[in-house]
């Protein structure tokens, strides 16, 4: 099939899934049919365009030996796309399918005695662990403006220097944050310096998704406290302003570390812009890259069969302690070749490339369609909890992940989620466990009825 045929069929199959999620799904913002209808909206369809636009594709002009990839590349890789865009309809559909139509008062205000609920007291303690940590994280480890210039110095701490802890741990001060405005509300106290905190970030000339995850965060949670089904009109504006503004992001927080001058910094955001809009942008090859694991699989004849994943289970281990340990994408080294070099150009392979590299087409089918039925049953039911419940909020932890799942693959689900945001995940689980052993002490514990032991009454005594 041509690019063309393939676009056009994209197209309709965007058009007609979106009316059936809309239809039958009960689709919301906080519904992960919602995001990955935009990631393939923005990743998958518009590039295709732009490519018939005239945009080079991924490899294009990086010399002698290495090859772009071809049209024919990837009109294959979105119809596989389609193919996976059509499964998970059909798994959204099915998992809406099975929910009955339910009334009450808003979910912010019920707090049933069944669901686990969140902990103010976990809450504090984690803080009150994690924030100075955090902050001498972020001193020592990251550029913070004006830090410098008050003799604050630098600790070397040899090859934990560049360890990901000590990026990590960068995180843990707005992840703070984010866990007292879900819990207490959007207030001053705690907005202001988030605020603070996410301009240090934006300026790293790095991880821009500790940027945009906690924006996405903040967004589903108002959304959520008002019981809204979608945002208004002028923040979706603002997000529009925000997702243009990221582009630059990279380039533009180098030249400010470097001091260079407003001027520049200008122009740097024009040449972002032309390329943005033109589909130039490294970050508009998401497509592309897909394309490029589905041919480099092909090639290899072979797949993974989940052993992809086993990197995962050595994860926690810092590399100063195992340094030759696997790395995440270690299958990605595998699949690459000298006109290909996928690994060290720093791919991402999507969760289809990712699924395609486990079973081929029939993963592309299988797991797009288990990963969304799973999805659209989670948020099912922790819509059906209270806003304050655990469950509820490990949903929006999740959901705020998505796109990077959508994204990297399956393995981000646990590397952003898990890990970025492990204070969150530390209070969930934390409150689970205080709130089950706090009821089975209250079911050991003796009953008393009006000040009397169960079993006596006034007219035995």
């Amino acid at each position: 099939m041509s690019l063309t045929s393939a676009l056009l069929l994209d197209l309709f199959l965007v058009i007609c899934c979106t009316g059936l999620l809309g239809r039958y799904a009960k689709l919301t913002a906080l519904h992960p049919g919602s995001a990955y209808l935009l990631f393939h909206v923005l990743a998958v369809t518009s590039r295709a365009y732009f490519i018939l636009a005239g945009s080079p594709t991924l490899f294009t002009a990086w010399g002698p030996g290495v090859i772009p990839l071809s049209n024919a590349e990837i009109a294959l890789a979105l119809n596989l796309a389609d193919l996976a865009l059509v499964s998970m309809t059909a798994a959204w559909i099915k998992a809406a399918s099975n929910e009955q139509p339910r009334h009450g008062v808003p979910a912010i205000a019920r707090r049933g005695s069944s669901a686990a609920m969140l902990s103010p007291k976990i809450i504090r303690k984690v803080s009150a662990i994690a924030l100075p940590i955090g902050v001498a994280a972020l001193i020592y480890f990251a550029y913070v403006p004006t830090v410098g210039a008050y003799g604050v110095g630098r600790i070397d701490l040899g090859d934990w220097n560049s360890s990901s802890w000590t990026m990590i741990a960068q995180s843990w001060p707005g992840m703070v944050l984010l866990s007292l405005i879900y819990y207490y509300g959007f207030r001053r106290l705690y907005v202001v310096p988030l605020c603070i905190y996410l301009l240090i970030i934006a300026v790293q000339g790095f991880s821009r998704f500790r940027l945009v995850i906690p924006l996405i965060y903040l967004v589903i949670v108002w959304l959520s406290r008002t019981c809204r089904k979608w945002p208004p009109l002028w923040m979706c504006g603002i997000g529009f302003v925000i997702l243009i503004a990221i582009f630059p992001l990279k380039g533009i927080g180098r030249m400010v570390q470097s001091g260079a001058p407003i001027s520049d910094i200008q122009e740097a955001v024009v040449d972002s812009f032309t390329d943005v809009t033109e589909g130039r942008a490294s970050d508009q090859l998401v497509l592309d890259e897909f394309a490029c694991t589905v041919s480099q699989v092909d090639d290899s004849h072979r797949y993974f069969y989940g052993s992809l994943y086993y990197p995962l289970l050595t994860l926690p281990i810092p590399r100063q302690f195992w340094w030759d340990k696997p790395l995440v994408n270690e299958y990605q080294y595998e699949l690459s070749s000298p006109s290909r070099p996928m690994a060290s150009s720093g791919m991402v392979p999507t969760l289809h490339g990712e699924s395609y590299a486990n079973f081929g087409p029939f993963g592309i089918i299988i797991i797009s369609f288990a990963a969304a039925y799973w999805l659209g049953r989670f948020y099912f039911s922790a819509m059906r909890n209270s806003y304050f419940s655990v469950h509820r909020f490990i949903y929006i932890v999740i959901a705020c992940n998505l796109v990077q799942v959508f994204r990297d693959g399956l393995i981000s689900l646990v590397m952003f989620t898990v890990v970025n945001m492990m204070p969150l995940v530390a209070i969930a689980i934390l409150s689970y466990i205080a709130f089950r052993r706090n009821k089975a002490q209250a079911v050991l514990r003796p009953q008393f009825v009006s000040g009397h032991a169960r079993g006596v009454t006034q007219s035995s005594v």
